[in-house]
């Protein structure tokens, strides 16, 4: 009897913890639905006009006689600027939606993140087997987070070169000094500088949970199979 009431308890204490996993996860989809839309909402054209920030040299005449746009007025304060805020009403279609899908893409990286979770606990729920599920469900997500990592910096710094292009901003030849009267706009390469290390390293650890979760398991039903 005291033994099928401590399961009994277990069972209500187990389900009791997947519906709150449940709703913590709806209450996170809805919260990051919610930042998604704000966040389209705001850029890239929120404030009216096509935004971006590019890095700018300088012309020659302004940096020889100090007529910088800010000084200090107080004590000795070497004060430098290399980039500037582009604002512009043209249309400029492609680099609007390369910057809105670098807003999207790793939104749907968390949402697919959420539904993996959701299947999961579904699966114990039912009293399914979710190891193997989980394990190819972390890789792919894992694989998605480096993606995001490489790709989201990419759309963004062709987006401003594509803006760039399309305004005709003034840009640099090949080995060329500052002119005395007018400087120019450098769009910054896509590189190794440019990737989200952080995220690529979380997408690795995801990646490596996935691979000692399915050896585990495979592990785990070899010993089974022995008994």
């Amino acid at each position: 009897m005291a033994a099928h009431l401590g399961q009994r308890s277990q069972r209500l204490v187990s389900r009791a913890f997947l519906g709150v996993t449940v709703l913590v996860i709806g209450v996170s989809m809805v919260v990051g639905a919610v930042v998604l839309l704000i966040s389209l909402a705001k850029g890239p054209t929120g404030g009216g006009g096509y935004m971006f920030t590019v890095r700018y040299v300088a012309p020659a005449s302004s940096v020889e006689s100090g007529t910088m746009p800010l000084r200090a007025t107080k004590g000795e304060a070497l004060v430098q600027y290399d980039s500037v805020t582009v604002t512009t009403a043209e249309p400029l279609a492609e680099s609007i939606q390369l910057t809105r899908l670098a807003i999207v893409a790793p939104f749907v990286v968390f949402f697919l993140a959420c539904a993996l979770v959701l299947i999961l606990v579904r699966r114990v729920w039912t009293g399914q087997s979710f190891s193997r599920p989980a394990a190819g469900g972390l890789a792919a997500l894992a694989i998605l987070v480096i993606g995001v990592a490489k790709f989201v910096p990419w759309l963004r710094l062709r987006a401003v070169e594509v803006a760039v292009d399309a305004l005709g901003l003034p840009l640099a030849p090949s080995g060329a000094a500052p002119g005395p009267d007018q400087g120019w706009v450098v769009p910054a390469p896509y590189g190794l500088e440019a990737i989200d290390w952080p995220l690529v390293v979380l997408g690795v650890v995801l990646f490596l949970v996935s691979v000692l979760l399915y050896r585990g398991t495979t592990l785990q039903d070899d010993l089974a199979g022995l008994v």
